[in-house]
């Protein structure tokens, strides 16, 4: 019962998850990278506490691979979001600090571009879903 319900829980975030990427690989914008980061946060903690109803050892290596998605979504959140302080307080778009920052928020960007572009090509999603036995 509570293994099917795990399973369950488990496809419904990984789906979730699938179309957030692609949502925000056609869009990058903050809403969908923000979206996309609280997918992959609600599917990691789900594998997190159901981890005895999957296969062992398939959803340490999961949540790490996923981690590294949510943890470029969020540099380039936190980035966003220090230019929009920035901006509301006056800084000159041509400050330095403002202009290192929106140069690493771009870096992240690309980054997060490529991994998710490499995810979707490697159909990540419905490897994970054969590993978790979903």
């Amino acid at each position: 019962m509570m293994g099917s319900y795990a399973r369950e829980q488990a496809s419904t975030l990984l789906r979730r998850m699938a179309f957030c990427v692609h949502q925000a690989a056609q869009n990058l914008n903050a809403r969908s990278i923000r979206d996309l980061h609280a997918a992959i946060s609600q599917f990691s903690e789900c594998l997190r506490i159901f981890h005895g109803f999957y296969p062992q050892g398939q959803v340490k290596k999961i949540r790490r691979r996923s981690q590294k998605m949510m943890q470029l979504a969020h540099e380039v959140l936190s980035r966003e979001s220090a230019l929009l302080v920035m901006a509301s307080a006056g800084t000159p778009v041509s400050s330095t600090a403002r202009m290192r920052i929106s140069r690493e928020r771009n870096q992240a960007t690309q980054e997060l571009v490529r991994l998710m572009v490499r995810w979707k090509r490697r159909n990540v999603s419905r490897k994970w879903r054969t590993r978790l036995g979903l």
